[in-house]
């Protein structure tokens, strides 16, 4: 019998591209979360989601299966809200874990992440949808499709958090905004688009200048500037 001698060297090719993409959501979703470190690191917002965006590209180009192209996606996300709600499970250690002392302290690690996975399903949502969806980046829809994608999984979020957190005196509903584009965007003068479209609103204006400086980069220049105008003068009428 003749062997195949390629095929070992196929499948090797696949699991080294496989461990590049696994690496580069893990950068990410760390990238992700540089505007929420510090109050004034929130102009960062406008511009934090290119690689993600280039990581879809890169999952809509490759021979990936499906599940895998979520898997990747939800990663990303799941790094990017384990670093976002760290700071809020850190504060009080004894509150989420009901332990003191060294116990406290290794169980918060596994309430963190635990935690920022349950909340990361908004991701799995947007990696579901967007896999079937398959929207290009190149096409102009994309200025919908991506930050209403994004601002679902948003609002889907934090409905999830109200019913982790769910307790005496509690109600179920959108109430918590833990990684919300929204609210890192706070710092900048696009706050006051807020006033006419709410957090979320907020959040999906955020989207769309990132996938503006995406085109702007790919040497498409035409839409990304009227589009860029309309949000500063937006912007500005809602300051005034």
């Amino acid at each position: 019998m003749i062997k195949n001698t390629h095929l070992p060297k196929i499948h090797r090719a696949d699991r080294y591209s496989s461990l590049k993409i696994f690496g580069f959501s893990i950068a990410v979703g760390l990238i992700m979360t540089v505007p929420f470190w510090r109050y004034q690191l929130g102009w960062l917002v406008c511009i934090v989601l290119l690689p993600f965006i280039y990581l879809l590209q890169v999952l809509n180009r490759t021979d990936l299966t499906k599940r895998s192209k979520i898997g990747f996606i939800w990663l990303s996300g799941w790094v990017f809200l384990l670093g976002v709600t760290f700071w809020l499970i850190q504060t009080e250690p004894g509150r989420w874990t009901g332990l003191t002392g060294w116990l406290s302290i290794s169980s918060l690690v596994l309430t963190n992440i635990l935690f920022s996975g349950f909340l990361s399903l908004g991701f799995v949502f947007f990696g579901i949808t967007w896999v079937y969806l398959k929207p290009e980046l190149w096409q102009k829809r994309i200025f919908l499709v991506l930050p209403a994608l994004w601002v679902l999984a948003e609002w889907a979020r934090s409905w999830l958090f109200s019913v982790i957190s769910l307790g005496p005196n509690t109600t179920i509903g959108p109430h918590w905004n833990f990684g919300d584009l929204g609210f890192a965007a706070s710092v900048t003068p696009l706050v006051f688009l807020a006033r006419f479209m709410g957090l979320y609103g907020l959040g999906f204006v955020i989207i769309m200048i990132n996938l503006c400086v995406w085109w702007l980069v790919q040497r498409r220049y035409k839409l990304p500037s009227v589009i860029l105008a309309s949000i500063m003068v937006v912007s500005f009428l809602g300051y005034m």
